[in-house]
């Protein structure tokens, strides 16, 4: 790629690139252990979400973590840094209920794993809306029945990385729990 290609995917690192080593290092998988597509008979939208500590490594200790959240239909993913201590504070929950507004949906099917922290968000979001919201919840001890959601952690969390490793790069410095740039 021409210096100005490069610099140009430097701004997001999207898509992936494998000529980039900081999508190469940041977004490095193992093979997939898929069982294939799995369809849904609902004509609703899906709209999964979950929440996550970014922290490996030295981080952490940083209790950094992200809830996120993907759209069955339109692929939109969504994610949001919060403290450790407020995962039902109401602004995240005001965030999220902006984002699904913002998909222009009125009835939706949310889908989250059945954590009690997340049914009371789960259930706050529902309260908030002004369009029907189906609440639904993946089997007790059965994370990998909310794969979408997992899927999307390890998304947010690989371009976390894509991008903490060109901002080390381009301010020659590396980036630890303490740095200004982190919440």
């Amino acid at each position: 790629p021409s210096k100005e290609e490069r610099m140009r995917h430097g701004l997001t690192h999207l898509p992936h690139s494998l000529w980039c080593e900081h999508c190469v290092k940041g977004r490095g998988v193992n093979g997939a252990h898929g069982k294939g597509k799995q369809g849904t008979a609902s004509e609703d939208p899906i709209i999964v979400f979950d929440f996550a500590g970014v922290g490996e490594g030295e981080w952490e200790e940083a209790n950094l973590n992200i809830v996120v959240m993907k759209d069955s239909r339109s692929k939109t993913i969504f994610a949001h840094a919060i403290p450790s201590n407020i995962v039902s504070e109401s602004w995240m929950v005001d965030a999220l209920v902006k984002n699904i507004e913002s998909l222009g949906y009125a009835k939706i099917i949310l889908k989250a794993n059945q954590e009690p922290t997340i049914q009371k968000v789960q259930e706050e979001i529902a309260r908030k809306r002004a369009h029907a919201t189906v609440l639904e919840n993946s089997p007790k001890y059965h994370p990998q029945s909310n794969g979408v959601a997992e899927r999307c952690v390890r998304e947010v969390k690989s371009m976390i990385r894509v991008l903490k490793s060109a901002l080390e790069v381009h301010l020659h410095e590396k980036i630890g729990v303490g740095h200004p740039c982190l919440p």
